[in-house]
């Protein structure tokens, strides 16, 4: 339960989504490392992993709203992590071999 209150939502329906888990903190752990290895399956930015996609993109689809299910959470998730300028947390999730492929001029990573 500890895990769980790691987090800050801005967002409801993510806050809703992950404290429904039962308190399972094994279950936001796969959320995480799903966030550093998933590739984005559409659109401009396809086959980049979720946690590198630009923080813009993931602002215009906030506002025209996430994609339904899990994609959606996820990229609801990565939002939150890019605004609190967490990315690196995620970097020791990385598949192995893999890098970061966002801007490192960041300044809030």
């Amino acid at each position: 339960m500890v895990g769980l209150r790691l987090f800050y939502h801005s967002d409801p329906a993510l806050a809703t989504t992950l404290h429904s888990a039962n308190g399972d903190v094994a279950t936001v752990q796969e959320m995480l490392k799903k966030l550093a290895r998933q590739t984005m399956p559409f659109g401009r930015y396809a086959g980049r992993v979720l946690i590198d996609l630009p923080e813009e993109y993931l602002l215009w689809f906030r506002r025209r709203g996430f994609p339904s299910g899990e994609l959606g959470l996820l990229l609801a998730l990565a939002l939150e992590i890019h605004s609190n300028g967490q990315r690196r947390l995620l970097d020791p999730l990385r598949s192995p071999g893999c890098t970061a492929q966002f801007n490192a001029d960041d300044r809030r990573d």
